[in-house]
């Protein structure tokens, strides 16, 4: 697996040759490091941090360098970090003068559980609640709707558990009968009202966490959402505290949007590093851009054209002209989110098990180093694989043979 490993680097070196990029990271007691260019986003490394004395922003900057140079990426090519909101990450931000684009379903998660939650709280829970996520009350409230046909066969149920274990608290529910935990008509309305508002927030976080998503799509999930719980907007809006570069975020949505005429000095100054090259600007100017008189004088198509395709006519010639006016790159490889960090790890423990932790940090690294870019291993670097090792192999047992 080292062998094929040695031959994948290349072909990863080859691929960012001259590709702006962007690094995403996720620190959990280890460090995922994947880089994303507008062909493809790539794993690159894992690194687990025994010390805490490891963890702070000069082991991460002197890890990231390292990595770096280890597969030839130019530090001033480095568009943005994507990481979570963590302070330690923030502190990278400023010292390696990269933006930071915070994860958004973390940063929606956060919004949702201290907004939303603490007015519709509940003392007892089924459930488990995640200290980062709220999606257990949501199972709790359709756990409840699953129950409500049923519920009615416990109107007159006063009586409680006679085989209690000894240990049992006071306030065990066990100890009271079921019909005093019965919602009433009233709490049952707001039950309901509440799984719809639960649903509209499932469905934007499921949203927040799909691979494809850009930092436009973002804010229009973010707009929606501040339209239907107004008390959500603060924590939403563009420059909130939890955003450390709402400058740089703020330029890519207008920029996504079409609207670099609204860009305000500080945002320019922010994307700058998103400017395409001259000669790129130049080769990609379309054709329609410089309209003469020339154009004007083409013959008449020999169909009137109806009034929908005459619109569609001119629509295209301003869709155009402004694709044509972009200073900027395309901008929708760049991730909105580090799903694909959470996602490693949960591939790590589906794929291995118990039995990573057995492994040698090196032989992790290796397996999911091949997992991750397996597209990448072609027939001959297998073959090419195997046969190096084999080489190697014969080389160590005659140093053997000398030392004996």
């Amino acid at each position: 697996m080292v062998a094929t490993v040695e031959l994948v680097e290349p072909c990863l070196q080859e691929e960012f040759k001259g590709e702006k990029f962007g690094v995403t990271d996720g620190c959990e007691h280890s460090l995922a490091v994947f880089a994303a260019t507008q062909k493809d986003i790539r794993f690159l490394t894992l690194s687990s941090f025994v010390e805490e004395k490891s963890m702070t922003a000069d082991e991460h900057i002197r890890f990231l360098d390292m990595v770096l140079y280890q597969y030839k990426l130019e530090a001033n090519n480095l568009i943005a970090i994507v990481c979570d909101n963590m302070e330690t990450n923030k502190a990278i931000s400023r010292r390696i003068d990269a933006p930071k684009i915070g994860w958004a379903a973390h940063r929606f998660n956060l919004a949702v559980k201290e907004a939303l939650l603490k007015e519709n709280g509940c003392k007892l829970k089924p459930v488990p609640m995640h200290e980062l996520r709220w999606s257990g009350l949501h199972r709790m409230m359709k756990r409840y709707m699953q129950f409500h046909p049923y519920l009615h066969l416990f109107d007159r149920d006063r009586e409680v558990d006679r085989y209690l274990p000894s240990d049992a608290s006071q306030d065990d529910a066990r100890r009271f009968p079921i019909v005093d935990f019965l919602p009433t008509p009233s709490e049952h309305c707001d039950i309901v009202d509440l799984l719809e508002d639960m649903n509209i927030l499932e469905f934007s976080t499921r949203r927040l966490q799909e691979a494809d998503l850009t930092l436009v799509t973002v804010r229009d999930i973010f707009d929606e959402v501040a339209v239907e719980f107004p008390e959500l907007e603060g924590r939403l809006k563009m420059d909130t505290q939890i955003v450390e570069s709402c400058d740089f975020e703020a330029g890519v949505v207008k920029i996504m949007k079409g609207q670099e005429h609204s860009l305000t000095s500080r945002e320019k100054k922010s994307v700058s590093r998103l400017l395409c090259p001259p000669l790129e600007s130049e080769a990609d100017e379309c054709p329609g851009r410089h309209i003469t008189s020339e154009t004007n004088s083409e013959p008449r198509p020999k169909r009137r054209r109806t009034t929908q395709e005459f619109q569609n006519a001119v629509t295209g010639r301003a869709v155009a002209r402004e694709k044509s006016r972009s200073k900027y790159m395309d901008l929708s490889w760049i991730p909105a989110t580090s799903v694909e960090v959470e996602r490693l790890f949960s591939k790590m423990k589906c794929m291995l098990g118990y039995l990573r932790k057995s492994m040698s940090k090196k032989t992790l690294e290796v397996i999911l180093f091949l997992r991750m870019n397996w597209d990448l291993v072609t027939n001959e670097i297998t073959t090419k694989a195997v046969r190096n090792a084999r080489e190697e192999d014969i080389v160590d047992e005659e140093e053997c043979d000398v030392i004996e």
